[in-house]
């Protein structure tokens, strides 16, 4: 597959199916938004996105394996697999920093696990600090391989984050087999949003 040396942009045909791509957001491809896969089909030292679906007109959404993590052509049923212990997945993801905007980030990753509840750990954060998760869906995929889609926030939109996928178990082995980011800064952040409705009702005496 090929890559671009610059902004990652990959226009693709509507109605597309993409392999573990399963919970895709309603605002995929609009203004403000990014998206950028990884099935890891380019080998263990191929850390651009390798899959589509991919759009990010801000840069070039990159991952870094951590010190012990390990590539492996194949585990489970499943090629192309990345095995963590006492290490991370970290995806930097470029982004636009509107600072009247909340950033919306969702997050899929497919994992091996004995348990659904056995789920990785997952950090995010940019210089607006922290996200906060609200929201979390697991879809079992057989085989001991399972689907999480989890949603993220934070106010003001960040410039870029990092997303660092973990084991859930100090010292347990996580097996990762693909990863989809989907990122949004078109919601007003909560203050501005307070402070447009109250510009608005200003108006609206305004003109009585």
């Amino acid at each position: 597959m090929s890559r671009r040396c610059g902004a990652a942009v990959l226009v693709l045909a509507a109605g597309t199916v993409y392999a573990d791509d399963l919970t895709p957001p309603p605002w995929r491809f609009n203004p403000g938004t990014t998206v950028q896969h990884w099935d890891f089909s380019s080998g263990p030292i191929g850390f651009a996105p390798d899959a589509g679906p991919l759009n990010n007109p801000f840069g070039n959404p990159i991952m870094t394996p951590g010190a012990g993590a390990n590539w492996l052509p194949v585990f489970g049923g499943r090629n192309d697999v990345w095995a963590i212990a006492g290490s991370s997945l970290n995806f930097d993801v470029p982004n636009t920093g509107n600072q009247a905007n909340q950033k919306e980030l969702w997050l899929q990753v497919t994992y091996f696990s004995a348990a659904p509840a056995l789920n990785p750990n997952y950090v995010i954060g940019g210089a607006s600090g922290p996200f906060t998760q609200f929201g979390s869906q697991v879809t079992p995929l057989g085989n001991g391989w399972f689907h999480e889609l989890s949603k993220w926030k934070v106010a003001p939109c960040p410039p870029a984050e990092r997303v660092s996928i973990l084991p859930s178990t100090a010292g347990a082995q996580m097996l990762i087999d693909q990863v989809v980011i989907d990122t949004r800064c078109a919601v007003p952040a909560p203050g501005v949003a307070v402070l447009l409705a109250m510009a608005g009702l200003a108006a609206v005496r305004r003109r009585r």
